[in-house]
């Protein structure tokens, strides 16, 4: 399967989004904000696509593997943060009594 590739229009695009700290031809690198903006939507029943398209993404420019991907890695980084939250907040309550 081939790399999806930004054309140069979609380049200039891509940082008018509040969304997109930086593009290049091969790749997006995400705000925070929208990291956590994307798990809090997913977790009211939002899709991908739909939540995408309401940041103001082109999910057709973006491609379907990148959409997976991003959602794979923002969903597993939630999980992460969850779970080292939890790990913080039974070894401090441990440490309590």
């Amino acid at each position: 399967m081939g790399r999806n590739y930004f054309t140069d229009e979609q380049l200039k695009d891509l940082p008018l989004n509040p969304f997109v700290k930086k593009a290049s031809n091969k790749a997006i690198t995400y705000t925070d904000e929208f990291k956590e903006y994307y798990v809090s939507e997913y977790n009211t029943g939002k899709m991908p696509l739909e939540i995408l398209r309401n940041a103001g993404f082109d999910v057709k420019a973006l491609g379907k593997q990148r959409v997976d991907n991003l959602s794979r890695r923002f969903l597993s980084m939630a999980i992460l943060n969850l779970i080292n939250y939890s790990f913080i907040l039974f070894i401090y309550n441990s440490y309590l009594t």
